[in-house]
């Protein structure tokens, strides 16, 4: 069970520190930092009860300019880092230009679940089909037993002994415990 399980998911484990986008250096930093500062400047001009409409241009053309130079910042050291990554294939044809093509293509190619042909027996064996009718549809040979007969004062008792809460999901039937509870006697009946 536990090689299947294995071979078709991952396991579950502490989230994996988020990486560095490749290109990220401290002047991205610095001009999306001043980007989002602008930004809230002029989001607080335009919340205020006495807007001064040319204050709210100023900071809305202000942010624009920012966040254009930001982009072109982001766009230029990506531009460096590919540029770079073009120039290291002659000088390691199996470093981090072959890792990300195969990277590619693992992404491309069909799962691991997809190329097993043993699954549907993995899953047939851990998991039985039966054959029998289903009992939703196919009461024929259904016969009452007194032995399932309940009373009025079971219900009670077990509504009663219950502690509701207000974040418990409700039962099949879709009404609230607190609800039962309020229900008048015929109700419950």
């Amino acid at each position: 069970m536990l090689e299947a399980c294995d071979a078709v998911t991952n396991r579950i484990g502490p989230k994996k520190p988020r990486r560095q986008a490749y290109w990220w250096q401290d002047s991205v930093a610095i001009l999306r930092r001043k980007c989002i500062h602008t930004c809230r400047l002029w989001q607080r001009a335009k919340k205020r009860r006495q807007r001064i409409q040319e204050e709210i241009d100023n900071y809305g053309t202000a942010y624009r300019l920012k966040r254009k130079e930001l982009r072109n910042e982001i766009a230029k050291l990506k531009s460096f880092a590919w540029q770079e990554l073009i120039n290291s294939i002659d000088d390691d044809p199996w470093g981090l230009p072959y890792r990300l093509v195969l990277k590619k293509l693992k992404a491309a190619s069909p799962s691991l679940a997809e190329l097993l042909d043993v699954l549907s027996e993995i899953l047939d064996f851990l998991f039985p089909r039966y054959n029998r009718q289903n009992p939703m549809t196919d009461w024929r040979d259904f016969a009452w037993s007194n032995d399932w007969m309940i009373g009025q004062s079971e219900v009670t008792k077990v509504i009663s002994q219950r502690t509701a809460s207000s974040t418990k999901a409700p039962g099949p039937d879709g009404f609230s415990l607190t609800l039962w509870k309020k229900a008048p006697g015929k109700i419950l009946e």
